[in-house]
Parts: C-alpha cells; structure tokens; sequence
C-alpha cells in the first residue's frame, strides 16, 4: 500500500511511533518535508510490518482509537438524522 489509509493522522500507527525513539516511522530524516509514505518514498504495509515486529501494541491502540471515533461519529450522524441531538 502506497498511500497512509488513515485520514486523521493521530490514528496513524506509524505517526505515532514517530513520537518514540528507535521505532519505524513514516517521517523521514528531514522533519519538514513530513510524510514519506504520502510522497511516495516508503511503502505503508512494510514499514507497518516492520512496526508490528518490534512493537504492536501502537498498531492495535491506534486501529481501537479510529474505531471508537469512527463509531462515535456515526452514532452522532443516527442521532441528528433522526431527529434526537
């Protein structure tokens, strides 16, 4: 996978493990120019892959995270379709 599949980026495993030392990230060496994975220089899956190896628990809180606001968001959206919030 080419492109980061996550539109907020807190949800982003690899954006994440940006923020702790010695983990793969997506940010390359040059802070400024942000995301390789976005620009095409790093392959999302592998450098997920390679995190899952070293430290899985960021891939699984972040993936509960996107859910539970995902969910959230939608419970919102039933709740002014209908009429209630």
């Amino acid at each position: 996978m080419r492109k980061c599949p996550h539109e907020r980026i807190q949800y982003c495993p690899l954006y994440v493990a940006a923020h702790c030392a010695g983990l793969p990230t997506c940010i390359g060496r040059d802070l400024e120019d942000g995301c390789d994975v976005q620009q095409g220089k790093r392959d999302y899956g592998a450098l997920v892959a390679k995190l899952s190896k070293v430290n899985s628990g960021i891939i699984e809180e972040c993936a509960d995270g996107e859910w539970r606001a995902n969910r959230d968001a939608q419970r919102a959206r039933n709740m002014r379709a209908a009429g209630l919030h």
